[in-house]
């Protein structure tokens, strides 16, 4: 691990060193210039896993010769983004935080704009790529994941594909996050009570060879939809979803055994009517389901009180000063 001086930065980067970039000398250079023309103070977290453990020495020499305060932080084994921002959130000191792409996605010298917008009172900055340089498949397949978010969560983002993003320290402590849910940090925030906006950024071509997503990668973006979905809607309150699933549920197996009721007493035999079996198995999963909702409204009621869904920006006194 390389540090440098320990004054308090107004802004924090931190760069993940998660892929293998062709083009690293130029991004280290291009991040370094945008950090350099920042107003204040900066600090520069870079984490990386072994295999980029011999840049760290390279990284941390030319921040300092560039007169950045740096931090190389090495993981013992690969993890995922969010384990790495974890890590990076702790030894980040700045007021305000942002967050590089491991390879060049936006123009680096978008910063300075981004930075002046959490000034002017945002909370959270996004890079919006409007201009895609990349092939139209690439751009459809984030217009599309894009649009549903918007429209599961109500607000309105267009790029959350981009990893440069900025946001106040305040953000970072008052949002939970885990897992791949890392990706809709804004809406979650959003949700929470911050201001959360974005700014059109321009678009570099991505020299990092992704190839194309194959199914699995497709399933678990809607395995996360769904699980963004679930906590922007049901979190304080489960039994309406599972409750509503039950009910359906078991009102469809009651349907089922009032038809066989009916069949059965014009005479015909359910011996071997395995549609029996099965509507007795729908009541069960129904109730068992209206249960889980139940046992969700207990917990809820129980420590719902620790859990915070807003956030107090500004506080004022009696005599008129916050």
């Amino acid at each position: 691990m390389i540090q440098a001086n320990t004054n308090r930065p107004n802004v924090t980067a931190i760069w993940l060193c998660l892929d293998n970039d062709p083009e690293f000398p130029e991004t280290l250079t291009r991040y370094l210039q945008a950090l350099q023309s920042l107003p204040g103070s900066c600090q520069l977290v870079v984490v990386g896993s072994q295999a980029t453990e011999t840049l760290g020495a390279r990284i941390g020499d030319q921040a300092q010769r560039a007169g950045i305060s740096t931090t190389v932080l090495i993981l013992d084994r690969g993890c995922d983004p969010w384990a790495a921002l974890s890590v990076a959130f702790d030894a980040a000191r700045g007021d305000t935080i942002a967050v590089l792409p491991s390879y060049l996605q936006s123009d680096p010298e978008d910063l300075t704009a981004m930075v002046r917008a959490i000034d002017e009172g945002a909370d959270y900055v996004g890079a919006w790529r409007r201009n895609r340089i990349d092939s139209r498949w690439s751009a459809l397949q984030s217009r599309t994941f894009n649009a549903l978010v918007r429209r599961l969560s109500g607000v309105s983002l267009h790029d959350l594909n981009s990893s440069l993003r900025i946001m106040r320290r305040e953000v970072v402590e008052n949002v939970p996050l885990y897992g791949n849910l890392y990706q809709f940090l804004p809406i979650l925030a959003a949700r929470r009570g911050f201001r959360v906006m974005e700014l059109e950024t321009t678009h570099v071509a991505e020299r990092v060879e992704k190839g194309d997503y194959h199914l699995g990668v497709y399933v678990r973006r809607l395995l996360d939809l769904l699980s963004l979905f679930f906590l922007l809607k049901f979190t304080r309150k489960p039994l309406r979803f599972f409750g509503l699933i039950g009910t359906a549920v078991a009102a469809g197996g009651m349907v089922l055994l009032a038809v066989l009721a009916v069949q059965r007493m014009l005479g015909d035999s359910l011996a071997d009517r395995p549609l029996l079996i099965f509507a007795m198995l729908m009541i069960v999963l129904g109730f068992q389901s209206f249960s889980l909702g139940l046992l969700g409204e207990l917990t809820i009621f129980t420590y719902g009180s620790r859990i915070k869904d807003y956030y107090v920006h500004r506080v004022f006194s009696g005599n008129g000063k916050s």
